[in-house]
Protein backbone atom coordinates (compact mmCIF):
# COMPACT_ATOMS: atom_id res chain seq x y z
CA UNK A 1 0.00 0.00 0.00
CA UNK A 2 1.44 3.66 -0.92
CA UNK A 3 -0.20 6.83 -0.36
CA UNK A 4 -4.28 7.01 -0.50
CA UNK A 5 -3.74 2.90 -1.24
CA UNK A 6 -1.32 3.18 -4.28
CA UNK A 7 1.67 2.31 -4.88
CA UNK A 8 4.45 5.51 -5.01
CA UNK A 9 7.04 5.40 -6.39
CA UNK A 10 10.26 7.66 -5.67
CA UNK A 11 11.90 10.66 -6.59
CA UNK A 12 15.63 12.09 -6.71
CA UNK A 13 17.56 14.87 -8.19
CA UNK A 14 21.19 15.22 -8.44
CA UNK A 15 22.77 18.16 -9.89
CA UNK A 16 19.86 20.37 -11.24
CA UNK A 17 18.21 18.10 -14.19
CA UNK A 18 14.96 17.04 -12.86
CA UNK A 19 12.86 13.87 -13.75
CA UNK A 20 9.03 13.44 -13.33
CA UNK A 21 6.90 10.13 -13.93
CA UNK A 22 3.35 10.17 -13.84
CA UNK A 23 1.37 7.33 -12.77
CA UNK A 24 -0.67 4.40 -15.22
CA UNK A 25 -3.92 4.81 -12.69
CA UNK A 26 -5.42 7.61 -11.23
CA UNK A 27 -5.61 8.29 -7.54
CA UNK A 28 -7.28 12.49 -8.21
CA UNK A 29 -7.95 12.91 -11.92
CA UNK A 30 -6.23 16.63 -11.85
CA UNK A 31 -7.25 17.07 -15.44
CA UNK A 32 -10.95 17.35 -13.78
CA UNK A 33 -10.29 19.05 -10.63
CA UNK A 34 -9.32 22.67 -10.88
CA UNK A 35 -5.44 23.39 -9.65
CA UNK A 36 -4.98 25.74 -6.92
CA UNK A 37 -4.79 29.35 -8.01
CA UNK A 38 -1.99 30.84 -9.91
CA UNK A 39 -1.05 34.48 -9.33
CA UNK A 40 -0.54 37.31 -11.24
CA UNK A 41 2.84 37.43 -10.72
CA UNK A 42 3.92 33.87 -11.61
CA UNK A 43 1.22 33.19 -13.98
CA UNK A 44 1.86 29.32 -13.63
CA UNK A 45 -1.17 26.88 -13.49
CA UNK A 46 -1.51 25.65 -10.24
CA UNK A 47 0.36 28.71 -7.98
CA UNK A 48 -1.34 29.75 -5.38
CA UNK A 49 -2.91 33.27 -4.98
CA UNK A 50 -1.55 34.83 -2.18
CA UNK A 51 -4.74 37.23 -1.98
CA UNK A 52 -6.54 33.92 -1.64
CA UNK A 53 -6.10 31.15 0.96
CA UNK A 54 -5.77 28.10 -0.43
CA UNK A 55 -8.32 25.29 -0.59
CA UNK A 56 -8.21 23.59 2.60
CA UNK A 57 -5.61 25.27 4.47
CA UNK A 58 -5.59 25.57 7.85
CA UNK A 59 -7.70 28.65 9.51
CA UNK A 60 -5.82 30.12 12.32
CA UNK A 61 -8.15 31.56 14.81
CA UNK A 62 -8.12 35.13 15.44
CA UNK A 63 -6.52 36.98 18.77
CA UNK A 64 -3.31 38.69 19.70
CA UNK A 65 -0.75 37.99 17.13
CA UNK A 66 -3.43 36.33 14.71
CA UNK A 67 -2.29 38.92 11.65
CA UNK A 68 0.73 38.08 12.13
CA UNK A 69 0.25 34.58 12.00
CA UNK A 70 -1.64 35.01 8.97
CA UNK A 71 0.88 36.79 7.42
CA UNK A 72 3.12 34.06 8.27
CA UNK A 73 1.24 31.14 6.94
CA UNK A 74 0.66 33.05 3.44
CA UNK A 75 4.13 33.42 2.91
CA UNK A 76 4.70 29.64 3.59
CA UNK A 77 2.10 28.98 1.15
CA UNK A 78 3.41 31.19 -1.23
CA UNK A 79 6.96 29.56 -1.01
CA UNK A 80 5.36 26.92 -2.65
CA UNK A 81 4.46 27.23 -6.54
CA UNK A 82 3.25 25.02 -9.22
CA UNK A 83 6.07 24.52 -11.96
CA UNK A 84 4.48 26.15 -14.83
CA UNK A 85 3.53 24.01 -17.88
CA UNK A 86 3.76 20.66 -16.03
CA UNK A 87 1.61 18.06 -18.02
CA UNK A 88 -1.66 17.07 -16.43
CA UNK A 89 -2.44 13.62 -15.15
CA UNK A 90 -1.67 12.17 -11.65
CA UNK A 91 2.27 12.77 -11.14
CA UNK A 92 4.19 10.53 -9.81
CA UNK A 93 7.98 10.69 -10.20
CA UNK A 94 10.38 13.12 -9.79
CA UNK A 95 13.66 11.24 -10.65
CA UNK A 96 17.35 11.80 -10.04
CA UNK A 97 19.24 13.98 -13.26
CA UNK A 98 22.05 16.36 -13.43
CA UNK A 99 22.65 19.59 -16.01
CA UNK A 100 19.75 21.66 -16.58
CA UNK A 101 17.41 19.89 -18.44
CA UNK A 102 14.46 18.31 -16.65
CA UNK A 103 12.61 15.22 -17.72
CA UNK A 104 8.81 13.96 -16.89
CA UNK A 105 7.86 10.26 -17.42
CA UNK A 106 4.53 9.33 -18.55
CA UNK A 107 2.90 6.13 -18.90
CA UNK A 108 5.08 4.73 -22.25
CA UNK A 109 6.36 7.96 -22.71
CA UNK A 110 8.86 10.93 -21.11
CA UNK A 111 8.88 14.40 -21.40
CA UNK A 112 11.85 16.83 -21.79
CA UNK A 113 11.72 20.28 -20.68
CA UNK A 114 12.88 22.30 -23.87
CA UNK A 115 13.59 26.08 -23.38
CA UNK A 116 10.14 26.57 -22.26
CA UNK A 117 7.78 23.55 -23.19
CA UNK A 118 8.03 20.19 -22.43
CA UNK A 119 8.62 17.59 -25.62
CA UNK A 120 7.59 14.13 -25.80
CA UNK A 121 10.63 11.64 -25.90
CA UNK A 122 9.23 7.73 -26.32
CA UNK A 123 10.56 5.08 -24.17
CA UNK A 124 11.43 2.54 -27.17
CA UNK A 125 8.93 0.03 -25.93
CA UNK A 126 5.74 0.28 -24.24
CA UNK A 127 6.42 0.24 -20.45
CA UNK A 128 5.40 2.59 -17.12
CA UNK A 129 8.39 3.33 -15.54
CA UNK A 130 8.50 3.47 -11.71
CA UNK A 131 11.46 5.58 -11.10
CA UNK A 132 14.13 7.16 -12.44
CA UNK A 133 17.72 7.89 -11.66
CA UNK A 134 20.83 9.29 -13.26
CA UNK A 135 24.29 9.67 -12.65
CA UNK A 136 24.70 12.41 -15.26
CA UNK A 137 22.68 14.33 -18.25
CA UNK A 138 23.64 11.40 -20.50
CA UNK A 139 23.83 8.27 -18.15
CA UNK A 140 19.81 7.79 -16.94
CA UNK A 141 18.23 4.77 -16.15
CA UNK A 142 14.61 4.37 -15.76
CA UNK A 143 12.86 1.42 -13.97
CA UNK A 144 9.00 -0.52 -14.02
CA UNK A 145 6.50 -2.77 -14.36
CA UNK A 146 7.34 -5.69 -15.61
CA UNK A 147 11.14 -5.93 -15.23
CA UNK A 148 11.40 -2.74 -17.19
CA UNK A 149 14.78 -1.48 -17.64
CA UNK A 150 15.88 1.69 -20.05
CA UNK A 151 19.04 3.40 -19.88
CA UNK A 152 18.82 7.13 -21.73
CA UNK A 153 21.96 8.17 -23.42
CA UNK A 154 23.16 10.54 -26.08
CA UNK A 155 21.58 8.03 -28.84
CA UNK A 156 17.92 8.00 -26.04
CA UNK A 157 16.82 5.22 -24.64
CA UNK A 158 17.13 1.66 -24.80
CA UNK A 159 15.41 -1.08 -23.27
CA UNK A 160 17.90 -3.23 -20.83
CA UNK A 161 17.52 -6.92 -20.39
CA UNK A 162 17.15 -7.43 -16.45
CA UNK A 163 16.02 -11.16 -16.66
CA UNK A 164 13.25 -10.39 -14.25
CA UNK A 165 9.25 -9.84 -14.63
CA UNK A 166 8.46 -8.66 -11.27
CA UNK A 167 8.17 -4.68 -11.18
CA UNK A 168 11.48 -2.72 -10.25
CA UNK A 169 10.07 -0.15 -7.79
CA UNK A 170 13.44 2.73 -7.57
CA UNK A 171 16.57 2.60 -8.76
CA UNK A 172 19.67 4.54 -7.39
CA UNK A 173 23.72 4.27 -7.38
CA UNK A 174 26.90 6.07 -7.10
CA UNK A 175 28.55 5.86 -10.64
CA UNK A 176 28.04 4.72 -14.17
CA UNK A 177 29.47 0.94 -13.34
CA UNK A 178 27.63 0.86 -9.75
CA UNK A 179 23.56 1.13 -10.02
CA UNK A 180 20.58 -0.55 -8.13
CA UNK A 181 17.61 -1.34 -8.42
CA UNK A 182 14.98 -2.92 -5.88
CA UNK A 183 11.57 -4.60 -6.60
CA UNK A 184 8.81 -6.94 -5.86
CA UNK A 185 9.70 -9.72 -3.64
CA UNK A 186 12.79 -8.93 -2.31
CA UNK A 187 14.12 -8.20 -6.19
CA UNK A 188 17.78 -6.66 -6.02
CA UNK A 189 19.53 -5.77 -8.66
CA UNK A 190 22.93 -4.22 -9.27
CA UNK A 191 24.21 -2.66 -12.91
CA UNK A 192 27.99 -3.15 -13.00
CA UNK A 193 28.80 -1.06 -16.15
CA UNK A 194 27.79 -4.21 -18.38
CA UNK A 195 25.04 -5.68 -17.31
CA UNK A 196 22.31 -6.45 -14.95
CA UNK A 197 22.61 -9.01 -12.27
CA UNK A 198 20.52 -10.41 -9.15
CA UNK A 199 21.97 -10.32 -6.20
CA UNK A 200 21.34 -12.99 -2.44
CA UNK A 201 18.74 -11.01 -1.09
CA UNK A 202 18.06 -11.88 3.58
CA UNK A 203 14.54 -10.67 2.82
CA UNK A 204 11.57 -11.52 0.24
CA UNK A 205 9.44 -8.45 1.04
CA UNK A 206 8.26 -6.09 -1.52
CA UNK A 207 10.93 -3.17 -1.78
CA UNK A 208 10.23 0.39 -2.33
CA UNK A 209 12.91 2.65 -2.37
CA UNK A 210 16.53 3.11 -2.04
CA UNK A 211 19.35 4.91 -1.27
CA UNK A 212 22.87 5.59 0.19
CA UNK A 213 25.89 7.50 0.91
CA UNK A 214 28.15 6.04 -1.26
CA UNK A 215 29.13 2.33 -2.76
CA UNK A 216 29.32 0.99 0.63
CA UNK A 217 26.44 2.79 2.86
CA UNK A 218 23.05 1.67 0.78
CA UNK A 219 19.69 1.35 2.38
CA UNK A 220 17.06 -0.50 1.11
CA UNK A 221 13.03 -0.34 2.55
CA UNK A 222 9.55 -1.62 1.51
CA UNK A 223 6.54 -3.51 2.62
CA UNK A 224 6.24 -4.78 6.53
CA UNK A 225 9.12 -2.54 7.47
CA UNK A 226 11.84 -4.24 5.44
CA UNK A 227 14.98 -1.88 5.64
CA UNK A 228 17.98 -3.78 3.85
CA UNK A 229 21.73 -2.23 4.11
CA UNK A 230 24.45 -3.21 1.53
CA UNK A 231 27.63 -2.71 3.12
CA UNK A 232 29.74 -3.74 -0.18
CA UNK A 233 29.92 -7.11 0.37
CA UNK A 234 26.19 -8.38 0.87
CA UNK A 235 23.06 -7.07 2.10
CA UNK A 236 21.15 -7.50 5.85
CA UNK A 237 18.17 -7.45 7.31
CA UNK A 238 17.84 -4.61 10.13
CA UNK A 239 15.22 -4.72 12.92
CA UNK A 240 13.19 -1.88 11.81
CA UNK A 241 10.52 -1.84 15.06
CA UNK A 242 7.60 -1.66 12.92
CA UNK A 243 5.52 -3.57 10.96
CA UNK A 244 4.39 -0.36 8.40
CA UNK A 245 5.04 -0.39 5.14
CA UNK A 246 8.50 1.89 4.19
CA UNK A 247 7.94 4.04 1.12
CA UNK A 248 10.81 6.42 1.62
CA UNK A 249 14.30 6.17 2.27
CA UNK A 250 17.17 8.72 2.44
CA UNK A 251 20.72 8.75 4.00
CA UNK A 252 22.80 11.66 5.26
CA UNK A 253 25.59 9.49 5.78
CA UNK A 254 26.53 5.70 7.36
CA UNK A 255 25.47 7.19 11.01
CA UNK A 256 22.58 9.17 9.67
CA UNK A 257 19.65 7.88 7.76
CA UNK A 258 15.95 8.14 7.43
CA UNK A 259 12.48 5.73 6.30
CA UNK A 260 9.34 7.20 5.91
CA UNK A 261 6.46 5.05 5.61
CA UNK A 262 2.33 4.27 6.21
CA UNK A 263 0.36 5.71 9.18
CA UNK A 264 3.08 9.05 9.66
CA UNK A 265 5.85 6.73 10.14
CA UNK A 266 9.07 8.07 10.08
CA UNK A 267 12.27 6.49 11.64
CA UNK A 268 16.14 7.16 12.16
CA UNK A 269 19.36 5.48 11.72
CA UNK A 270 22.11 6.63 14.51
CA UNK A 271 24.16 4.06 13.58
CA UNK A 272 23.56 1.88 14.92
CA UNK A 273 19.82 1.25 15.44
CA UNK A 274 16.54 1.97 13.60
CA UNK A 275 14.06 3.98 16.25
CA UNK A 276 10.52 5.66 15.29
CA UNK A 277 10.79 9.80 15.57
CA UNK A 278 7.42 12.03 16.82
CA UNK A 279 5.52 12.78 13.60
CA UNK A 280 3.07 15.31 14.04
CA UNK A 281 0.78 13.66 11.30
CA UNK A 282 -0.43 10.16 10.65
CA UNK A 283 -1.05 10.04 7.26
CA UNK A 284 0.50 7.76 4.70
CA UNK A 285 3.75 9.64 3.82
CA UNK A 286 5.41 8.26 0.43
CA UNK A 287 8.96 10.07 0.20
CA UNK A 288 11.77 11.21 2.39
CA UNK A 289 14.93 13.51 1.19
CA UNK A 290 17.23 16.28 2.51
CA UNK A 291 19.90 18.89 1.93
CA UNK A 292 21.60 18.16 5.11
CA UNK A 293 21.37 16.25 8.49
CA UNK A 294 19.18 19.39 9.70
CA UNK A 295 17.56 20.03 6.61
CA UNK A 296 15.43 17.21 5.70
CA UNK A 297 11.63 16.98 3.74
CA UNK A 298 8.74 14.45 3.92
CA UNK A 299 5.77 14.15 2.01
CA UNK A 300 2.27 12.38 1.48
CA UNK A 301 -1.21 12.07 1.35
CA UNK A 302 -3.89 14.95 2.66
CA UNK A 303 -1.30 17.25 0.69
CA UNK A 304 1.04 16.67 3.57
CA UNK A 305 4.45 17.90 3.41
CA UNK A 306 6.80 17.59 6.79
CA UNK A 307 10.60 19.42 7.33
CA UNK A 308 13.30 18.35 9.56
CA UNK A 309 14.92 21.19 11.26
CA UNK A 310 18.01 19.12 13.37
CA UNK A 311 15.53 18.59 16.29
CA UNK A 312 11.81 18.18 15.54
CA UNK A 313 9.43 17.72 12.67
CA UNK A 314 6.61 20.33 11.36
CA UNK A 315 4.08 20.23 8.85
CA UNK A 316 4.78 23.13 6.30
CA UNK A 317 1.63 24.69 4.45
CA UNK A 318 0.94 24.54 0.67
CA UNK A 319 -1.48 25.40 -2.13
CA UNK A 320 -2.37 21.44 -2.30
CA UNK A 321 -5.73 21.04 -0.54
CA UNK A 322 -5.81 17.55 1.67
CA UNK A 323 -8.36 16.16 -0.90
CA UNK A 324 -4.72 15.36 -2.87
CA UNK A 325 -1.23 14.21 -2.24
CA UNK A 326 2.35 14.06 -2.77
CA UNK A 327 3.85 10.93 -3.64
CA UNK A 328 7.85 12.25 -4.12
CA UNK A 329 9.84 14.92 -3.57
CA UNK A 330 13.61 15.68 -4.24
CA UNK A 331 16.26 18.48 -3.53
CA UNK A 332 17.79 20.37 -6.40
CA UNK A 333 21.16 21.96 -6.84
CA UNK A 334 20.13 25.38 -5.87
CA UNK A 335 19.06 23.62 -2.92
CA UNK A 336 15.11 24.46 -3.65
CA UNK A 337 12.63 21.81 -2.90
CA UNK A 338 10.48 20.14 -5.65
CA UNK A 339 7.28 18.49 -4.22
CA UNK A 340 4.77 16.48 -6.79
CA UNK A 341 1.77 13.77 -6.47
CA UNK A 342 -1.85 14.76 -7.67
CA UNK A 343 -1.02 17.83 -6.73
CA UNK A 344 0.98 17.95 -9.61
CA UNK A 345 4.61 19.97 -8.93
CA UNK A 346 5.20 22.33 -6.56
CA UNK A 347 8.48 24.00 -5.71
CA UNK A 348 9.84 26.00 -3.05
CA UNK A 349 12.86 28.31 -3.33
CA UNK A 350 15.91 28.07 -0.74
Amino acid sequence: MGVDGKEVNVMKVLGSTVWLAAAGGVVMDCSDSPAPPATEESGAEGAPDDATAAEGAVALDDGPGAATADADATAERAAWRAVPGTPRGDLETLGDGTGSVPWIGALDSVYRWNIDVWTRVALPASGHPYAIWAGSPEDVWAVGRGGAAWHWSAEGWRESETGIDGGLNAVWGTATTDAWAVGDDGTLLHFDGAEWSRVPAPDDRTLRAIHGSGPNDVWAAGDGGALLHWDGTSWTSFDSGTTRGLRGVWCAGPNDAWAVGEEGTILHWDGERWARTDCPTSVNLSAVEGRSANDVWAVGGEGTILHWDGETWSEERNPCPPTRSFFDVTIGAAGDVWAVGSCRLLRREP
